[in-house]
């Protein structure tokens, strides 16, 4: 099982070990790569696809991306567009997909359908609002 997002999948403020891949890790008896890097857009995600999961044969992928496409002002056609190439290329490989959904915005959320849209054009599960409690 391969953790692939942004500074929310790495654990930038969570404390040695408490990032959700590692708290996953010790709930399931399979192993869980972090591939989470700060900063990361959906772009990024998709620029490190190859390298950072895919090579690596996954079964299962967890995808958090968007919070860094939301403050950089990325418009979320563009978002869309790679996560659902992200996705499309991991189903490719033989692995299953979970789409981590955020709420983005404080008054609108302009990306929460973008989430819902790919998940459900490419079967991938959705977990929405993956950070809410």
């Amino acid at each position: 099982m391969i953790c692939f997002g942004d500074s929310l999948t790495e654990g930038v403020g969570a404390a040695r070990g408490e990032d959700y891949p590692s708290a996953l890790s010790r709930l399931i008896p399979y192993p869980v790569i972090n591939a989470g890097r700060p900063g990361d857009t959906s772009a990024d995600g998709l620029a490190r696809l190859g390298e950072d999961v895919l090579a690596r044969s996954p079964r299962l992928v967890i995808l958090l991306f968007g919070g860094n496409d939301f403050l950089r002002q990325i418009p979320p056609a563009e978002t869309r567009k790679n996560l659902d190439e992200m996705i499309r290329r991991i189903h490719e490989s033989g692995a299953m997909v979970v789409v981590a959904a955020m709420r983005l915005g404080l008054f609108t959320d302009k990306y929460g359908p973008v989430y819902r849209e790919v998940a459900r054009k490419r079967g991938a599960f959705l977990i929405p609002e993956a950070i809410k409690g």
